[in-house]
């Protein structure tokens, strides 16, 4: 039956997939307006038209042939009461006993990833991955010379590991890990051409090696080599007794350089979407998992200057301007969540989570551009930071919550920026907590090396290193105020060769709650009235993060009046810190129910992490 939303009504045949053209249409729907693909509809959608698509599993990437009108927008939806989703796998059939509980089946081309009934698998490798996705089990692996590398590896034959890919990450720095081709190997050596990856520090580190075949060695595991997978599965089973598959597709949805188009309510697992040089377009209630899949990200800082639909690691590419994700949950990535850039964008209410597994340059968001608005969200568990927002102007980042970083690496912030003029970018509402990363280095607001002109007000910030950090040369023109700022080692923290070589001309501090000390580096004549350390601010529970102040409390009423940051106030003059005693607390995080945040626990952090969580255990 068809249901009129809009000048053209559109069904699609719930699970019928892309190539199965010769299935039957009910009679029910056959005739005008019913199409079998999402495809199929959308290339014959006009301005103002709605597609509604049937329940089930659809196996395509919906490209619109034109764009809708302002008022008038191609519309996406979910037909009431059922439930769609769109993947980027295939699946693959013809299993043949390989040897032992291996099996193999022919699949050409490359392979993203590989699922067996919905759960990631993983890649062989040696060691062998532990239980917990955010317990790396690693061996040592140190610089020798250039083109070296020496690890503590298991006795195999000349250049056995010659053509394996290596994940690595320096222990000194911790900042990124990076993957990097081996070109031979001599009993503890291995080979790889020029200088190798970035290894930032030098020295030791820790690492894993894939892409053997003789390295699948228990449940789990796959290889693909040669146009054959090869695969020993959770159970020790057959695999043609479940839904294995292969993501092939990148995208979901590409809607890059279209105009009002609006997709609503969709499940999309194993692939993005694609809003690069798109406007007014608009995500909402989507439910994503693993936007990205991958696990062959190069890493380092290779996306410093630039974020765009062919960076790697991109997960849903929010470019172009004036588009909107909203109410959305994005879960499961080796790279990004959301990769916001261009200009005017926003993210609005979601839930992003267990993002950046391959500790690269990625993060549940990452956003770069103009103008763009990350409001509402609640964003965790993260290999590095939660959120990057480097070379982020005049942007707005409110009211979040953000909570477990540096799983798996060091010296970040939850929120991460380095040399950028933010032209008054806002970072304010926000619980900021639990950086695991190493101390000192594990940030909770991070204005990395000369950045400049950021507003940071209202912000409760616990759990972590240092609440704050600002690094030299250049901090110029902040303004930080009515912020709780309770870091284990320091309130603001800072750190340089020379520490004595820092402009911070045009920043100030004022009515801020300094639970522990600030840099000496900061100017005195930056510093207005703030709590410092040594005076109890008399939170009501600082202990479960709850900083509200009690009654008499000295922080209360005894600020002063920063126009228009410090806002609506209850008392006489503002508060210091960022909640304001006899008011409501500010609202932060989304509002979608947790059980629908699609959690797995073998994802969930244990209570004793500290990153970057090397396990010891060996096969």
């Amino acid at each position: 039956m068809k249901t009129q939303l809009a000048a053209l009504t559109v069904t699609l045949i719930a699970g019928v997939s892309v190539g199965q053209t010769d299935a039957p249409l009910p009679a029910s729907v056959a005739g005008r307006g019913a199409f079998r693909t999402i495809g199929e509809a959308a290339a014959a959608m006009r301005p103002g038209d709605t597609c509604v698509i049937r329940g089930g599993l659809h196996r395509e990437t919906v490209r619109p042939a034109v764009s809708g009108e302002p008022g008038r927008p191609l519309r996406f939806v979910v037909a009431p009461g059922e439930k769609a989703v769109i993947t980027g796998t295939e699946p693959v059939t013809g299993w043949k006993v390989y040897r032992d509980r291996i099996f193999r089946a022919e699949v050409a081309g490359a392979v993203g990833g590989v699922f067996v009934n919905g759960t990631a698998m993983t890649r062989a490798r040696y060691p062998n991955a532990g239980s917990n996705v955010w317990a790396v089990n690693a061996v040592a692996l140190k610089f020798a010379t250039n083109g070296v590398m020496v690890g503590e590896l298991p006795d195999r034959e000349t250049n056995y590991w010659n053509g394996a890919r290596i994940w690595g990450l320096n222990e000194r720095q911790g900042w990124v890990a990076s993957t990097f081709a081996v070109t031979g190997s001599v009993a503890n050596s291995l080979l790889f051409a020029g200088k190798g990856p970035p290894w930032y520090g030098g020295g030791s580190g820790r690492g894993f090696l894939t892409g053997k075949l003789g390295e699948l060695d228990s449940e789990g595991e796959w290889h693909h080599e040669d146009g054959i997978l090869y695969l020993w599965m959770p159970d020790s089973s057959d695999p043609s007794t479940a839904a294995v598959e292969v993501a092939r597709r990148q995208w979901a949805f590409d809607l890059s350089g279209l105009t009002n188009v609006a997709v609503s309510g969709m499940g999309i697992f194993a692939a993005g979407v694609n809003m690069d040089r798109s406007e007014s377009c608009l995500l909402e209630g989507l439910r994503v998992r693993w936007p990205y899949c991958r696990d062959d990200i190069v890493g380092g800082f290779n996306r410093n200057q630039t974020l765009g639909a062919a960076s790697e690691g991109v997960g849903i590419a929010l470019g172009g301007s004036g588009n909107t994700v909203r109410d959305s949950v994005v879960a499961y990535s080796t790279g990004d969540g959301i990769s916001v850039y261009g200009a005017s964008n926003t993210v609005e209410n979601c839930v992003v989570h267990d993002c950046n597994l391959s500790v690269s340059d990625c993060a549940p968001i990452g956003c770069t551009g103009v103008g763009h608005t990350i409001r509402r969200n609640t964003l965790f568990n993260a290999g590095r930071s939660v959120l990057v927002h480097r070379y982020l102007v005049e942007g707005s980042i409110v009211s979040n919550h953000l909570h477990h970083a540096g799983l798996l690496s060091n010296d970040l912030g939850m929120t991460y920026t380095y040399q950028t003029d933010g032209r008054g970018t806002v970072i304010a509402y926000n619980y900021i907590h639990h950086n695991l990363g190493r101390t000192p280095g594990c940030v909770g607001i991070y204005l990395d090396d000369s950045t400049k002109n950021h507003v940071v007000h209202h912000n409760v910030v616990w759990e972590v290193g240092e609440a704050m950090a600002m690094n030299p040369p250049n901090s110029t023109g902040h303004l930080v105020c009515n912020n709780t700022l309770d870091g284990s080692l320091a309130a603001i923290g800072m750190w340089w060769q020379k520490q004595e070589w820092h402009n911070m001309a045009g920043s100030r501090f004022v009515n801020n709650i300094f639970v522990k000390h600030i840099s000496q580096k900061i100017p005195p004549d930056a510093v207005g009235t703030n709590l410092f350390k040594g005076t109890d601010a008399m939170f009501a529970d600082s202990a479960n993060g709850d900083y509200r102040l009690k009654p008499g409390s000295p922080a209360i009423d005894t600020g002063d009046v920063v126009a228009p940051w410090t806002g609506t106030f209850a008392g006489k003059a503002p508060d210091m810190g960022a909640l304001e005693s006899g008011m409501e607390p500010w609202r932060h995080g989304s509002d979608i129910p947790e059980s629908e945040w699609m959690l797995l626990p073998e994802w969930q952090v244990l209570p004793d992490h500290r990153g970057p969580c090397f396990s010891a255990e060996k096969r």
